[in-house]
């Protein structure tokens, strides 16, 4: 008999806040340099080579001379493995700004870049005195761990792992970071390039700008040379193609059987929002769910209908699924969304001149704009195409680029790019395919060809929910494929669905985060070679025909909308966090990604292939009797300035909380497993410059994670084990697992424990045991860790910086048992909480 369906619990003012007091922390040592002197003649000499070497570049200058910049980009080349604060680097007095900062394969700066405005050379060099000087030296560890200084030629700005062109005369597109306030400068000098082209716009970021530039290598390089205001320079990505639509019979009457059944709700304020290639808005299917003002486009000159269809396929999906299930059934049909459109891309070729990040924040403006009560899900189910390396080598592992950086600003809710501030109410939820593999492989390559075929540009955005495809879809009725076999098992990834298992125990997010029926590939009888068939694909509405069947992750990714919609409306007061969060939290790993984990590496590798799994449409909108939900949204301050009067961010408050459901109900299933399954998700603001703190955290503004109480610990304990890893806040794998001390972190409950699941702003685990192990383990905390807020101590300014802020979080809990017993009502009664309806 089925179970009755329950709303989630909604959990308020449970929380206890505990400030963090900083114990001793630690800092890795390096080998002191033991003739000071000497190295700072070396050190001396190398300085006043490259200033010369960068003097005879100007030679290279065919423009007017006198609009040089006749400031020095320097680059300093640090010892392997060195732990020097990069932060030093700057000096605010003599203007000595860091543009860039270069790591190695550990993480530790390898070299830095910094730009020394006119006249001000004479401080370095009087630095390296103080540190040569044999007594109370100065600024030792920065020059000890200095090797040289070299002339930061254009190759010292190239941020790209692939290789610089030969050829310095080609044109090519180039994605350039600009110091703030130079973009003016930049549009300047393009103007007397006679090849040369510029963005119309600009992206901001707290302390760069970013924009593209259409030009040679030789006048990239001049611009580098003159302006002095470039931090770095990579090639622009480009869009990836569309699938085609396939063709399909006239089958109105279908439709016609739908309508009849369909009712929506006209009313509604959640809409998807689909930032893609327009929609046919005639569709028999779509024009009833397009709300009022609910079409528009990036330009005016591209029209706001469909010339592709890869827009109109997402927007069925969005509404109904996969059509062929709602059109065969003869039950009714309850749409409680709409759907919006913002056109991203133009009728023919791709976006060039703007940066596709300018272009999706203008979008989301306009549908903001034209409809500012609607609350809404991004649906963007394209990438941008990258160049994949043929040995198997990560390209982009995982690092943000400008549009993966601009989705997480616009999720964070950044509002005003003059004074940065922050606004909770405009926190966005962005949902993202994971982008296909479009090159044909052979079918014994399956499998393999997707670990080494990495996520697109900019699925790899922390703020985001990353959709892959995976398939249950393992038949077809035509005769002409009856000697053919289904490529994928059931349960197995989509063929060709991109991971990040290149990226391995990287600390870059886990991606996909989820996936969802992407269909499946069947191959040919001499097992050489494998075609889609629209049988086991996703049937959806066409621009030109009423239907066309779709796969791989554009389908995946707007079902994954789909579902966000569904529970936008079910549960108005969800934030953004808490809905991508549960869309994690309801996932489960099925049919053959269903495995039994060997070592952490497996995890790690499971989760970037999979993610989480597939979410499970009960689950993610309802609560069991045996399978509570209880949902808590909250916030912490993670940074708080120092008592000591030093000016220092130390680490502020952890939350905790004592687990919503009563002892006794557990104890009453004592000896029976009992499953505890939780999941934090928060979103982080974006920094994505090459400056300091070049930590693991550099890229975030904070971080948070979650512990649970061991057993038999005392709330003091547990509070102050907590502490003290904060205050080491772990670089080191290794260190964090002697920390971790298995032995009695009972870490084998977890199924896939912290060094697995601690990756990005999502993170799910699933704790299993005995209800009264469970009992004693009742206290769960939310902590703070490292992030770039901790560092600019200033950002935006000094009266409210950064670091004074709170952040929100959403930290889901669920407790799953076999048993028939009743754990739902015992939870509302003993916390007599709010039940969402």
């Amino acid at each position: 008999m089925p179970q009755e369906k329950l709303p989630h619990i909604i959990l308020r003012d449970k929380k206890q806040t505990y400030s963090y007091t900083p114990g001793s922390g630690r800092n890795t040592p390096y080998t002191p340099i033991k003739n000071r002197e000497g190295h700072g003649a070396v050190l001396k000499q190398s300085l006043v080579q490259s200033l010369e070497d960068l003097r005879a570049q100007y030679a290279a200058i065919s423009l007017d001379p006198s609009i040089i910049d006749r400031g020095a980009v320097i680059e300093m080349q640090f010892t392997p493995d060195s732990n020097v604060d990069v932060t030093v680097l700057e000096n605010k007095t003599s203007k000595i700004e860091l543009l860039n900062v270069k790591t190695d394969n550990n993480n530790r700066p390898s070299s830095a870049v910094i730009y020394v405005p006119e006249g001000k050379e004479e401080a370095i060099s009087k630095q390296i005195d103080s540190y040569a000087r044999p007594e109370n030296p100065r600024n030792v560890p920065k020059y000890d761990q200095t090797e040289t200084f070299e002339a930061a030629t254009l190759e010292k700005m190239w941020l790209d792992k692939r290789a610089l062109p030969d050829d310095r005369t080609v044109l090519y597109n180039w994605e350039v970071w600009l110091k703030p306030e130079s973009f003016e400068r930049i549009q300047i000098l393009i103007a007397l390039l006679p090849n040369a082209r510029v963005s119309n716009h600009k992206i901001k970021f707290p302390e760069r700008e970013i924009c593209s530039i259409t030009c040679s290598l030789n006048d990239l390089n001049q611009i580098h040379l003159i302006s002095k205001c470039m931090s770095g320079f990579r090639y622009l990505p480009t869009m990836a193609g569309f699938f085609d639509a396939l063709p399909a019979n006239d089958a109105m009457d279908w439709i016609e059987d739908l309508n009849g059944r369909m009712t929506y709700n006209s009313d509604t304020d959640v809409s998807v929002c689909i930032l893609d290639t327009g929609i046919r808005s005639e569709h028999p299917l779509l024009s009833y769910h397009i709300i009022t003002n609910g079409m528009d486009t990036y330009d005016p000159t591209w029209g706001i209908e469909d010339d592709c269809g890869h827009g109109t396929q997402m927007a069925g999906i969005a509404l109904f699924g996969d059509l062929a299930p709602v059109l065969e059934t003869e039950l009714p049909v309850q749409i409680n969304h709409g759907i919006e459109s913002v056109k991203v891309f133009p009728p023919t070729g791709s976006n060039s001149e703007d940066l596709i990040g300018y272009i999706t924040a203008q979008a989301v403006a306009t549908a903001e704009i034209n409809n500012p009560d609607i609350h809404r899900v991004f649906c963007m189910s394209w990438s941008m195409e990258h160049i994949d390396d043929l040995d198997g080598n990560a390209v982009m592992e995982g690092k943000p680029t400008t549009l993966s950086a601009k989705i997480d600003q616009l999720a964070f809710g950044v509002v005003d790019f003059e004074d940065w501030r922050v606004n909770d109410d405009d926190k966005r939820l962005f949902i993202i395919s994971a982008g296909n593999i479009r090159e044909d492989f052979p079918p014994e390559q399956y499998g393999d060809i997707n670990a080494l075929r990495e996520i697109e540009d900019p699925a790899q955005a922390w703020n985001a929910l990353t959709v892959g495809a995976y398939t249950d879809k393992m038949f077809t009725n035509d005769p002409n494929y009856a000697d053919w076999n289904a490529l994928a098992e059931q349960g197995g990834l989509s063929a060709r669905s991109r991971t990040s298992v290149l990226w391995g125990a990287a600390h870059w997010p886990t991606k996909p985060d989820i996936v969802l029926e992407g269909g499946n590939h069947f191959v040919d009888p001499s097992n050489t070679y494998f075609d889609y068939h629209e049988d086991a694909s996703v049937l959806t509405t066409d621009k030109g025909t009423l239907f066309s069947s779709t796969r791989d992750t554009s389908p995946a990714n707007a079902e994954a909308s789909r579902l966000a919609a569904l529970v936008m409306t079910q549960y108005p007061e969800f934030w953004p966090e808490t809905i991508r969060g549960l869309m994690v939290h309801s996932a489960e790993w099925v049919g053959a990604m269903n495995v039994s984990f060997q070592n952490k590496a497996h995890k790690i590798s499971h989760l970037r292939r999979f993610g989480y799994g597939v979410p499970q449409q009960d689950f993610l909108l309802n609560s069991f009797a045996n399978r509570p939900c209880a949902v808590i949204q909250d916030e912490l301050k993670p940074f708080a300035l120092s008592t000591t009067g030093n000016g220092n961010v130390i680490f502020g408050d952890l939350n905790h909380y004592e687990l919503p459901w009563p002892k006794e109900a557990l104890e009453e299933i004592y000896d029976k497993q009992v499953k505890l399954r939780v999941t934090l998700s928060y979103f982080i603001e974006p920094s994505p410059s090459e400056r300091p703190p070049k930590t693991k955290y550099n890229y975030t503004s904070h971080g948070l994670k979650f512990r649970l109480k061991r057993p038999n610990e005392t709330e003091n304990e547990f509070l102050d084990r907590v502490g003290r890893e904060i205050d080491e806040d772990f670089q080191d794998d290794d260190k964090f697992a002697d920390f971790l001390d298995v032995s009695i972190d009972d870490q084998d409950k977890w199924l896939l424990g912290p060094q697995s699941r601690d990756r990005g702003s999502i993170m799910s685990d699933i704790w299993t045991g005995t209800g009264s192990e469970l009992a004693s383990q009742n206290m769960i905390a939310v902590v703070p860790h490292g992030g770039w807020w901790k560092f600019r101590t200033k950002f935006p300014n000094e009266e409210k910086p950064r670091h004074s802020l709170k952040v929100r979080y959403s930290l889901v809990l669920s407790l799953i048992t076999e048993e028939n017993i009743d754990l739902y009502t015992p939870i509302t009664v003993q916390n007599t909480v709010e039940i969402e309806t």
